[in-house]
């Protein structure tokens, strides 16, 4: 049968097996499953046509696709597996699984935030651990959880050799052509399987990426036979178990972007504060309350402890989508270990710090002062929102046509449509101005959480028609922080015309990614005729 027969055969089988009440079959690793879902189902069978002829994906487990049980796996293993689920043909007879174990990376899950209720979250941060599971038939189910990687990886990949009772899992990742790993580091949680696997005793060894000289091995003796699950772990007391290498300290977790009220812990937004708090013995705690980061970031910190000087540099990072066009407040949290208890110098290095700015740096003797806070005084973005959000009329289409324009002609329509990460795109639907302008302008505002869109037009140059005429003009506003705003939009004719009518005015709530429209009602001239 030539290739064009053989897409004919598929074809023809695949419109058949639509035609019925399709059946699906659960089973593990079962004969037929190609896909290795633990299925057994039509999308075997479009796995295993994209696989002999679309140059889509391998087997996993190439016996389990060989359902004839020829040796190879073609276009009879796909009719096999058709009769089978939907002709009342015969069960496949797949050829027997090697009796060599077969190892596979299946998935992994980060970078981790602690804290929140995720995966795994019940081991600490400081924990490096493998848990296993033995379903007593050959499969093995391994998860390493806090496994330490880059924190933009591209993909995470391994290497594992099974020798006699010996098992290396040796970690690697990989990274964007154009992008490139992100200066920090992160955990994460990474599932194994090992199937064709006897009971017996077996040595389990983790070779971690970032592991430093002197750390315990995650290496550990198991018997499948006498203990089928459980878990072990090695304790890490730094990077990127902690947060840097050779850090006085580490961070603890941070929270933002900040909405107020109701942001933790909530001081002013003007307020860029620390609180700090100390054991009496070696531990400060230090929560950095509004700092100023990009709305999207990785947030990094470097920590240094020098004699009598604290010095903590925050810096971030973004993940494969970039930064978004905004700044935020976020809260930060600190732990340092090994502090004495002595006066020092606490001094914050912040990413968008303006130059005339006072610096967040203040002086304790954590011997007779062991907590309280110090903040200084912001007045602009990020720790305000004004500068750095602007506002343009990016176009305007008209002297609208109506029953060929899809818009009503009674109504004066604002409609908007937000990103979530600081760009507002509005059309102004229905906008009244002269017939004959020679160009429509705005000036657009934003004072604190109110956008006013202030709509004129210039008739300088050819006086203008006599007569009035819709237009629907466009608007992009950037660098606009996630919040609730008042948007109102001023149009001369709005009092010239309508004796004081309805101006377009409403709240909209920005926190997150949104979009629709508000309209008033237009039911006179120059909306109807």
């Amino acid at each position: 049968m030539n290739r064009a027969g053989i897409f004919y055969v598929a074809a023809s089988l695949i419109t058949a097996i639509f035609l019925m009440l399709p059946t699906t079959l659960f089973a593990a690793k079962q004969c037929g499953d190609a896909n290795n879902d633990d299925q057994v189902n039509i999308f075997d069978v479009t796995f295993l046509i994209s696989y002999l002829y679309l140059e889509g994906p391998s087997p996993l487990y190439p016996h389990l696709s060989d359902v004839d049980n020829s040796g190879v796996i073609n276009i009879f293993d796909i009719t096999c597996l058709i009769s089978y689920l939907y002709l009342g043909g015969a069960e496949p007879n797949c050829a027997p699984g090697p009796d060599q174990p077969l190892a596979n990376l299946t998935s992994f899950y980060g970078c981790k935030t602690f804290n929140t209720g995720t995966r795994d979250d019940s081991i600490p941060s400081e924990m490096d651990c493998i848990r296993y599971q033995y379903d007593g038939d050959g499969i093995l189910s391994l998860e390493h959880v806090n496994a330490g990687f880059n924190c933009c990886p591209a993909d995470i990949i391994a290497d594992i050799t099974i020798q006699d009772n010996f098992i290396t899992i040796t970690e690697a990742e990989t990274y964007d052509d154009t992008l490139g790993g992100c200066w920090c580091l992160c955990l994460f949680d990474v599932d194994y399987e090992i199937i064709n696997l006897p009971p017996g005793e077996y040595t389990i060894r983790v070779i971690g990426l970032y592991l430093m000289e002197g750390d315990d091995s995650l290496v550990f003796t198991l018997d499948l036979g006498s203990t089928p699950e459980g878990i072990y772990c090695v304790e890490r007391d730094h990077y990127p178990w902690g947060f840097d290498y050779g850090s006085a300290g580490r961070m603890t977790g941070n929270q933002g972007c900040k909405l107020f009220p109701g942001g933790k812990s909530d001081p002013s937004p003007n307020d860029d504060c620390v609180e700090y708090e100390y054991d009496g013995q070696d531990i400060l705690l230090l929560n950095h309350f509004n700092a100023g980061f990009n709305c999207c970031p990785v947030i990094c910190a470097n920590i240094t402890m020098d004699d009598s000087l604290i010095l903590i540099t925050e810096s971030e990072t973004y993940d494969t989508l970039g930064p978004c066009y905004c700044l935020c407040l976020f809260d930060v949290y600190y732990e340092l270990t090994d502090v004495e208890p002595k006066e020092y110098v606490i001094r914050f290095i912040e990413p968008y710090f303006v130059e005339g700015d006072e610096p967040l740096e203040f002086i304790v003797d954590l011997s007779s002062s062991p907590a309280g806070n110090y903040c200084v005084y912001r007045d602009h973005y990020p720790w305000g929102i004004e500068s750095g959000v602007s506002g343009s009329l990016t176009g305007y289409d008209g002297c609208k046509t109506f029953m060929l324009d899809k818009d009503s002609l009674d109504e004066d329509c604002l409609v908007y449509d937000y990103d979530g990460s600081g760009t507002l795109q509005l059309t102004h639907l229905n906008d009244i101005f002269n017939c004959c302008p020679d160009t429509l302008m705005a000036d657009i505002n934003i004072e604190g959480h109110v956008i006013t869109i202030i709509e004129t037009e210039d008739l300088s140059q050819g006086g203008g028609c006599d007569c009035t005429c819709l237009f629907d003009l466009y608007y992009e506003i950037t660098n606009l922080p996630p919040d609730e705003y008042i948007i109102r939009v001023d149009n001369t004719y709005y009092y010239d015309w309508l004796c004081n009518g309805e101006v377009i005015e409403f709240t909209v709530d920005l926190t997150t990614a949104t979009s629709g429209y508000f309209c008033v009602d237009r039911q006179y001239l120059p909306w109807d005729y």
